[in-house]
């Protein structure tokens, strides 16, 4: 139930959007489509930054500078840190990361608007 509550949302949110902007500018339907393609390539972006995060990309550059910050640390810090899971990390992932289920559907969503936009620009 939850997931199709989410699709639902996902698939109003954007549109809702880009109409509560068009009625701000001039009333064309140029002007819906390039909020339509504006607001949907932001939704786009900020999902997929955030699915990129999620997925633990940035785990193994983490892990890279907190253990060149151990071997560079003098010996007697270094034996100090050594049992420190932080400062002297032995993993470089975690085994599993839990993704937002809201998450891929809005980015399909998104990604959806998008092509729909471009494909009716270019018909108009």
């Amino acid at each position: 139930m939850k997931q199709k509550y989410t699709f639902g949302m996902g698939l109003l949110l954007i549109p809702l959007i880009s109409f509560i902007v068009w009625l701000c500018r001039q009333h064309t339907l140029i002007n819906y489509l390039n909020n339509l393609f504006i607001i949907a390539t932001i939704c786009f972006i900020t999902l997929f930054l955030l699915l990129i995060i999620q997925e633990g990309i940035f785990d193994a550059t983490s892990f890279g500078f907190r253990r060149l910050k151990y071997q560079l640390s003098s010996k007697k810090k270094r034996t100090m840190i050594e049992d420190d899971e932080f400062f002297n990390p032995q993993h470089v992932k975690k085994e599993d990361y839990p993704i937002f289920d809201w998450l891929v559907p809005l980015l399909i969503i998104s990604l959806i608007y998008i092509i729909i936009s471009i494909i009716i620009s270019l018909l108009l």
